[in-house]
């Protein structure tokens, strides 16, 4: 599990975002709208402030947004069948794995520093302790609006016989009624997505979203999710309906 370090913290947010300005143009500067760098210095968003590499909008407006690496929200469901409603709530551990969609795969095979034990990759993957993005404390951090109180226990991102993102979340509370963010995943600018793809994910299975108790038992995994190949800085949540074990 991650260190208390300075996780969630405001100062550690402000070192993230101050490297993140590193990354693109003009940050700070109403006069100009920042442009996400995919670490080369150039910047990779059209003059009318949209993401290349992309025809369709993916989340905020690119000034808005300074940071390579987005994000997919996870919203999670109870059906009115389940015997306890209150399950969510009683979840002490998340774990969510996604797969990478065939222009992530590409970007990861082009550009291996960046994956998560590459040079560059660290910082982005790691915590604000190692000077990058520092996607570690991102994700519970409230940056980006309301979400479930969490810390991060591990992320792990694999590139062999599967290519995978897998994050393990302890929660706090109120999960059922506040969305996880899972990520970081490649903003369309970054990824340079050839036309018709989006820096894309995809669910493989129904094990792999499911909730733990404190006592380390599994008490529930995703039986249906959608939209069913979510990319990042999407506009709409990924709703996943959980199915409670032994039910």
């Amino acid at each position: 599990m991650s260190s208390p370090r300075c996780l969630r913290t405001l100062p550690c947010h402000f070192a993230a975002f101050a490297f993140a300005c590193a990354f693109v143009s003009g940050c700070g500067d109403a006069s100009s709208p920042a442009a996400e760098s995919t670490g080369t210095g150039e910047p990779a968003s059209t003059s009318d402030g949209s993401e290349s590499g992309s025809g369709e909008s993916t989340g905020a407006p690119m000034d808005d947004w300074p940071y390579a690496h987005g994000y997919i929200k996870l919203e999670f469901e109870v059906p009115a069948s389940a015997a306890d409603p209150a399950i969510l709530d009683n979840t002490a551990t998340v774990v969510v794995a996604m797969e990478y969609g065939e222009c992530l795969v590409s970007f990861y095979e082009a550009n291996p520093d960046l994956q998560q034990f590459g040079e560059q990759g660290g910082p982005i993957f790691g915590d604000s302790m190692m000077g990058g993005e520092a996607w570690e404390d991102l994700l519970c951090s409230p940056l980006f609006g309301t979400h479930a109180e969490c810390s991060i226990v591990w992320i792990t991102q694999r590139f062999d016989v599967v290519q995978s993102l897998t994050i393990t979340y302890e929660t706090m509370a109120e999960l059922g009624a506040k969305p996880l963010l899972f990520g970081p995943i490649p903003t369309a600018a970054t990824a340079g997505c050839a036309e018709g793809l989006r820096p894309s994910m995809t669910v493989p299975d129904a094990m792999s979203i499911r909730g733990i108790d404190d006592a380390g038992a599994d008490l529930w995994h995703g039986t249906m999710w959608a939209p069913t190949e979510p990319a990042s800085r999407d506009d709409d949540p990924v709703v996943v309906t959980i199915e409670p074990v032994g039910e």
